[in-house]
């Protein structure tokens, strides 16, 4: 059969370091996403929509739970030196890879529904939005940093050393620098 491929010939893609322009990307489509939950709400309630504390929250959360993680990463893979699962180090690079563009997009779409209000901060109700989506987008921006320490973690040990000052190989972690334009 034409266009069947046996799935044991196919080379694996080596997994990348997220990139500027995919969080650039998740930036600018949380930002929409944003924009267009409060214009849809406002449509159909004819009234600005409130942000409860547990958003901020639930981020805050997500932010110190990735932190930890990439900070039980680094001593695993780079301290102690100990030997790892591969399949504990894709894990943990995928929760990485999740946290960062989750956290761009979340944040850059409470960032928007903070700026939406900003022009009524006389009022006590925008000033409210404001502080809320302001506190929610920075913990947004914490969750992206965390994510991407984290993902940063997982890279492996080269003995060589020529890689980069870091002693690490982006080739014997499986996947490449490439794309995130550093």
């Amino acid at each position: 059969m034409e266009g069947s491929e046996d799935p044991g010939s196919r080379q694996a893609t080596p997994l990348q370091l997220t990139s500027r322009r995919d969080l650039a990307v998740a930036g600018l489509a949380g930002g929409l996403l944003g924009w267009l939950i409060v214009a849809t709400v406002r449509l159909i309630t004819k009234a600005d929509p409130l942000l409860p504390w547990v958003g901020p929250g639930v981020l805050w959360f997500i932010a110190l739970v990735l932190l930890v993680t990439a900070i039980v990463a680094r001593r695993r893979f780079r301290t102690a030196r100990t030997e790892v699962e591969p399949e504990q180090a894709v894990t943990f690079l995928v929760l990485g890879k999740t946290g960062a563009l989750a956290g761009a997009i979340v944040g850059a779409g409470y960032a928007v529904f903070a700026l939406m209000f900003v022009e009524h901060l006389h009022a006590a109700g925008p000033r409210d939005r404001v502080i809320r989506g302001a506190v929610a987008a920075v913990a947004g921006l914490v969750t992206m940093l965390s994510g991407l320490w984290l993902e940063r973690q997982c890279r492996v040990p080269d003995g060589s050393g020529t890689d980069d000052d870091s002693g690490f190989s982006d080739e014997a972690s499986g996947f490449s620098d490439e794309a995130s334009g550093t």
